[in-house]
């Protein structure tokens, strides 16, 4: 979008921060996952501060949580924050459970 000269019109969370940018794939084409900070991503509290931080001067958010054993209290903390602020926020749950 940048390179467009448009402004981006998403962003993300992850808990912790942006600490860990691991390249995953060795060619032209780098790619990056970002690791969590599990500490971080144990705590609600810390979850709820977040999204506040993103949705300050925003509208609408669409706020994805995703919890791959649907038990992360960082997201729990989010999704929770959001259903309270449904006028700003529309929250969606993605999860993975075997």
């Amino acid at each position: 979008m940048k390179g467009l000269g448009q402004k981006p019109f998403y962003t993300y969370l992850i808990a912790g921060g942006n600490r860990l940018l691991l390249p995953t794939w060795p060619c032209r084409y780098l790619r990056s996952i970002v690791a969590s900070q599990e500490r971080t991503e144990d705590s609600a509290l810390h979850g709820i501060d977040e999204p506040k931080k993103v949705a300050a001067g925003k509208k609408r958010v669409i706020a994805i949580g995703i919890s791959v054993g649907l038990s992360a209290p960082f997201v729990a903390g989010q999704m929770d924050y959001c259903m309270d602020n449904t006028a700003v926020f529309l929250p969606v749950l993605v999860g993975f459970n075997q």
